[in-house]
């Protein structure tokens, strides 16, 4: 038998075109989660970006994944996805009801905050409540 009770799979969608690379999205979920799992993050843009990017959430405070992409003289568009299979344990009884999310890009130095990517993003998750 599975343990788990229930499971809520909730898509963050951001149009980066003339928009920072930070975003909220509220997120609906009748349940407090024991688990959120990160399981695809999806980029689409015009071609012109090159570099690795850093997806950084509210929902642990850390770095969720990060995907890359390469603008080619002969490319007219970017499409990537990963599938980072991050794992994210939920505090007992915290209410999670929004997701905030920055964009990093990889630079000499480290991560920066970028904002030099257009285009959507969409990171696919799974809100999970195991039975006690």
């Amino acid at each position: 038998m599975s343990r788990i009770e229930i499971v809520k799979q909730v898509t963050f969608y951001n149009d980066l075109t003339n928009k920072p690379s930070t975003w909220s999205q509220n997120i609906n979920i009748p349940f407090s989660p024991d688990e959120i799992h990160v399981r695809q993050i999806s980029y689409s843009g015009p071609g012109t970006e090159d570099g690795t990017f850093l997806v950084r959430s509210s929902m642990n405070y850390d770095f969720i994944g990060s995907f890359a992409v390469n603008s080619d003289v002969n490319i007219t568009a970017n499409a990537v996805s990963v599938n980072p299979r991050t794992i994210i344990k939920v505090s007992p009884n915290l209410i999670v009801n929004q997701a905030d999310f920055t964009l990093y890009s990889i630079g000499s130095t480290g991560p920066v905050a970028s904002t030099a990517l257009t285009g959507t993003i969409i990171i696919s998750c799974d809100f999970i409540k195991y039975r006690t």
